[in-house]
């Protein structure tokens, strides 16, 4: 399917990605975490009446548009940031957690990853699991 042909919310995302991820990259850089985050997940204005966008094809934007912006290399906090941005603005509740466990070599290990909270039947991110929660 070609771009034109992508439904609106899905274009939306695309560009928003775009534009979104190196100022989250360049956000962390100068401003940090904290800053950052209340950029990103402020309350978006009037949340569309329905959801839009499939959380799943959301993700799968985002990380297309990263790999071509600022990489993979340890990136996943962008990512979430932008994420949870695009699924708030279609109406979604959603959770950015952070955790770490220790490699194999007994380094720690960080990780991000986004969760809707009214999941309904849907479990978890799966991404999280092996990782303890820093709140």
């Amino acid at each position: 399917m070609r771009l034109f042909e992508w439904p609106s919310s899905e274009r939306k995302a695309l560009l928003f990605s775009f534009l979104a991820l190196p100022l989250a990259e360049l956000g962390l850089q100068v401003a940090g975490y904290r800053r950052t985050r209340s950029l990103f997940m402020r309350a978006p204005g009037a949340p569309a009446a329905n959801q839009a966008i499939d959380p799943v094809r959301a993700y799968q934007i985002v990380k297309w548009v990263a790999r071509r912006t600022i990489g993979e290399d340890r990136k996943c906090l962008r990512r979430s940031l932008v994420l949870a941005r695009i699924l708030q603005a279609n109406g979604y509740a959603v959770t950015v957690h952070i955790g770490f466990r220790k490699d194999t070599d007994g380094a720690l290990d960080g990780h991000a990853w986004c969760d809707l909270e009214d999941r309904g039947s849907t479990p978890p991110s799966p991404e999280g699991k092996a990782y303890v929660r820093f709140e």
